[in-house]
C-alpha cells in the first residue's frame, strides 16, 4: 500500500513540485534579501577612515654577561593614535615575499619587533648592529587597523616600513 501511495504522489507530482516550487521561491528571497541596501544591525556602513598618527623609533637593550660580555638587542617600534571605540588593533605583516593572511591582534596601540640581536665582547659595543639593521630594511612592513565590534574595521593605515639609517 505504501508503494502504491508514493507513486500515486508522485504521477500526481504534487509534493515534488511543490517543495521544488517552494525551495526556489525560498533562494529568490534570499538573494533578493542580501542585495538590500541596508546594513544589518552590526554591519558595517562603508568604510571608517584608517589608523592614523602613527610614528617609529628604534630602542637598544644591552645585558652584561660573565665574563665581559653583552647581549644586545634592537627592536623596531611603532606606535598609532588610539582610535576612537576600538575594542583592539589587528596587524598585517608585508614582507618582500608578500602579504600574510594571518592577523597579528593587539590590545594597545603599539607593537614592538626584535630586529637584530648579537653577543659579543663588551669593547666592541654592539657590534655588526647597522649591518644587520640594514639586511632589515625594506623587508619588512606591516599595516594596521581598528577592531571597532563584530564585522566592524576601519580602513588599514597606510603601510609602515623598516626603514632609514637608525642611530646606535
Amino acid at each position: 500500500m505504501v508503494k502504491s501511495m508514493s507513486t500515486k504522489f508522485c504521477k500526481a507530482g504534487l509534493p515534488w513540485k511543490k517543495s521544488g516550487f517552494i525551495l526556489t521561491i525560498g533562494l529568490l528571497m534570499a538573494l533578493m534579501g542580501g542585495c538590500d541596501s541596508k546594513p544589518a544591525a552590526g554591519e558595517q556602513k562603508g568604510p571608517l577612515p584608517p589608523v592614523s598618527g602613527i610614528v617609529t623609533t628604534f630602542e637598544d637593550e644591552v645585558k652584561d654577561l660573565p665574563g665581559d660580555q653583552i647581549a644586545w638587542s634592537a627592536f623596531w617600534k611603532f606606535c598609532w593614535q588610539e582610535y576612537p571605540k576600538a575594542r583592539s588593533y589587528e596587524l598585517q605583516v608585508i614582507t618582500s615575499e608578500g602579504t600574510s593572511p594571518k592577523l597579528r591582534s593587539r590590545k594597545e596601540p603599539c607593537f614592538r619587533i626584535q630586529v637584530a640581536a648579537g653577543t659579543n665582547p663588551k669593547e666592541q659595543g654592539m657590534l655588526n648592529r647597522d649591518k644587520l639593521m640594514e639586511l632589515q630594511i625594506g623587508q619588512l612592513s606591516y599595516r594596521v587597523r581598528a577592531v571597532l565590534g563584530e564585522n566592524r574595521y576601519s580602513d588599514w593605515s597606510r603601510v609602515i616600513t623598516l626603514k632609514g639609517q637608525p642611530e646606535p
